[in-house]
């Protein structure tokens, strides 16, 4: 179990949020290799709607918008989002 960890989650699930195909294709495979369900959202409204009571975290690709904070703050005000980790993704471009 990683260090930080409380508790081992069985059958993880995360929500990726991302509007840029190839990096959440990749980003997706790599979830997936370690036994992780995904669902692709491809905008922020998508993602709010997308996460449920099953979700164990939310992965935002800060690249989206052109402010990261407000992006982040969408989800932290949320009241389906605001109890669930928040992992802010700043990846480089693929190419």
């Amino acid at each position: 179990m990683p260090r930080g960890c409380k508790k081992e989650v069985k059958d993880p699930k995360a929500v990726l949020v991302c509007n840029d195909t190839e990096r959440a294709s990749t980003l997706t495979e790599i979830l997936e290799s370690g036994e992780i369900t995904v669902k692709v959202a491809t905008s922020v409204e998508q993602g709010l709607e997308s996460t449920d009571e099953d979700t164990d975290v939310i992965l935002l690709d800060l690249n989206m918008g052109s402010e990261p904070d407000l992006l982040c703050r969408r989800f932290t005000l949320a009241e389906n989002t605001r109890k669930i980790p928040l992992v802010a993704l700043d990846t480089p471009p693929l190419s």
